[in-house]
């Protein structure tokens, strides 16, 4: 929403340059436009945000030692659905406690 005569005059002589409407339009947004203004989509590309996977998940190792490596925890052991067990632990009170666990959890809750 704009303000003041001069916030429209201003909106309106840069809209068509990001959004053209016509092939016209178009040309003229490519010669106003800085030549850089993202990526195929628009978006701003920052080459410090950029994920970055390192090699050792990239090797292509076949031994057991590196795959140990690289499923060992509780994580990579999980199975189940944690979502409705969570739901399953936050939903549950005093009476409803299975365990002595759920029973303090419930506890300390309220």
């Amino acid at each position: 929403v704009e303000e003041t005569a001069e916030d429209m005059a201003l909106l309106q002589s840069l809209t068509p340059l990001y959004f053209p409407r016509s092939l016209q339009e178009e040309r003229e947004a490519i010669t106003a436009l800085p030549e850089e203004v993202g990526n195929a989509l628009g978006e701003t590309e920052v080459a410090e945000r950029k994920i970055r996977i390192s090699k050792l998940a990239l090797r292509q190792d076949d031994s057991e030692e590196s795959a140990e490596a690289l499923t060992d925890g509780a994580f990579a052991m999980a199975d189940g659905d944690f979502d409705a067990e969570a739901v399953r632990r936050l939903a549950c009170n005093m009476s409803d406690a299975c365990t002595p666990s759920e029973a303090e959890r419930a506890y300390v809750r309220y």
